[in-house]
């Protein structure tokens, strides 16, 4: 009992460990919001003096669904690795599958897109249509 009551306060007996997370998370939050609006300003100055620059506000949402995937496959690896030591049992470090089925210890994994991702890619499907377009629309000189 004594072991578990331990394992069980150890977030909580800590507050340095608690205090340097917490300093982590917020300068990893800090970062995002300052690459965010470095990307703006960009943006705005790159518009304003190339043309062609347009077509990149189309290009990187285009790429979504693949940044999707990316991201995805990232927190199952991370979930898979970070194993609360006090679960109701243990497992090696793992990976699911991103798509289609697999096993982890004695389950099986079902991973498979639905509409919502099929809906994503459409999109992405048509802004690279319009990308094209428009790029051919630019370089025949009939763009306003």
């Amino acid at each position: 009992m004594a072991a578990y009551q331990h394992e069980l306060g150890t977030y909580f007996k800590e507050p340095r460990v608690i205090a340097e997370r917490a300093a982590f998370w917020t300068g990893i939050a800090h970062a995002a919001v300052v690459a965010t609006v470095l990307a703006c300003v960009v943006l705005v100055i790159g518009t304003a003096r190339l043309r062609a620059f347009t077509l990149l506000l189309a290009g990187v949402p285009a790429l979504l669904p693949v940044v999707f995937v990316g991201f995805y496959a990232g927190w199952l690896w991370h979930f898979g690795h970070h194993l609360h030591p006090m679960g109701a049992f243990t497992l090696k470090p793992f990976m699911p599958t991103v798509f289609g089925e697999g096993k982890v210890a004695q389950f099986s994994t079902f991973s498979y897109p639905y509409y919502g991702y099929a809906m994503l890619v459409a999109a992405s499907v048509a802004l690279l249509l319009a990308l094209l377009i428009r790029r051919k629309q630019m370089r025949e000189g009939s763009v306003e």
